[in-house]
């Protein structure tokens, strides 16, 4: 497992989505998703249909992994993905994928938690949510804070107390 720092979105996944069983889902990865968009529905429809002519689960991760890259999906797209298997830890290991890439992940929470049976399962399925519901509060937080800076130096800027001069400046006749 790794723990690497690129612009990006913070993804909580495993570096092989195979072990999902494995894992405790304790490293941290970091995906650029800055030149990603959301994938529409006639994309998801080729993905879903390269998926299916394979049969091999791993094999079909693989080519996930790689078509996923210039795509976010929303819930409804995750559940989509997951009918493509009935192997719970396919299952699991494409939620490992997605799952950081989700515009939504509130959205669908219980009904994706649900479809797994053990408590172990469903743990691991809030984890991955839970870490891009925080990444994607902390992203709005972050942009908000960027924001009232800029807000806040245009006011100084506009009073006369900006451009390197200090605020006592404005005093001194």
């Amino acid at each position: 497992l790794e723990s690497r720092k690129k612009r990006g979105s913070l993804i909580h996944i495993e570096e092989n989505p195979l072990e999902v069983g494995n894992s405790d889902f304790a490293a941290f990865k970091i995906e650029n998703l800055s030149n990603t968009k959301l994938i529409k529905l006639e994309e998801l429809n080729i993905i879903i249909n390269k998926l299916k002519q394979l049969n091999d689960n791993e094999e079909r991760l693989l080519l996930l992994e790689q078509e996923k890259i210039p795509f976010q999906f929303d819930s409804i797209h995750l559940l989509e993905l997951l009918n493509i298997t009935t192997s719970i830890k396919t299952k699991l290991a494409i939620i490992a994928l997605i799952g950081p890439r989700l515009t939504d992940p509130k959205a669908k929470m219980n009904e994706l938690i649900d479809i797994f049976r053990y408590a172990n399962e469903k743990e691991r399925v809030t984890e991955i949510l839970k870490a891009r519901i925080q990444h994607l509060n902390s992203s709005l937080f972050n942009k908000s804070t960027t924001l009232a800076n800029v807000r806040q130096s245009t006011r100084l800027l506009a009073s006369g107390r900006g451009a390197g001069r200090s605020p006592m400046s404005n005093n001194i006749n």
